[in-house]
């Protein structure tokens, strides 16, 4: 390998950990292929997809009574089974930028909060759907709660930014730099005839 060619790898090598990640979206749709519509009392829980694990809930696909017709984790207390109120998500390692898409069967109040205290909720009407959304970065659980006793809800294309590289500080980019060029003149002056 050529020497000025090594030192463009080394530069390209630190420069990619300044790139960002690109956000990850879970639809269920894969996971629900063989799913019922409705609920059996068989909890998919923990039900794990990349760095997320969902708790409470069910895996339904194409849900009776509901709008949404793909995929989704569901929960309720209309059947017997061990599904919770609020679905829980948590990750294995830190995300930010998480929002979800909630679909309900019961007129009700629904609260999306995080483990870093943020919190929004939305009063939603029979079989409707929002789309929840928290900003904060560092989220490593996120909770899904129906205010009212009775609960029967799903989540759905649960979009959250994947941890990133830290990008390094300018003087990383001075060091990398003066090293860059001494390789190059050394190596300028070790072939040169």
């Amino acid at each position: 390998m050529r020497p000025p060619l090594l030192c463009m790898l080394i530069l390209s090598a630190a420069l990619a950990g300044t790139l960002r990640a690109h956000a990850t979206t879970i639809d269920f749709d894969a996971q629900a292929t063989t799913a019922p519509n409705a609920y059996s009392g068989v909890v998919n829980s923990p039900l794990v997809i990349g760095t997320a694990a969902f708790t409470g809930g069910q895996l339904l696909n194409n849900e009776i009574f509901s709008i949404d017709t793909t995929g989704v984790y569901a929960t309720t207390n209309l059947s017997a089974g061990a599904y919770t109120n609020p679905i829980a998500i948590s990750f294995s390692a830190a995300v930010s930028g998480l929002s979800l898409v909630l679909t309900n069967n019961i007129a009700a109040t629904f609260i999306v909060t995080d483990d870093l205290g943020d919190t929004i909720s939305a009063a939603l009407g029979t079989n409707a759907s929002h789309t929840f959304s928290l900003n904060g970065a560092g989220i490593t659980s996120v909770f899904v709660t129906e205010a009212g006793s009775p609960y029967n809800f799903a989540i759905d294309n649960v979009t959250f930014n994947p941890p990133v590289a830290v990008a390094p500080d300018p003087s990383t980019f001075v060091l990398l730099g003066t090293g860059a060029m001494g390789m190059l003149g050394f190596t300028r002056r070790r072939f040169a005839p």
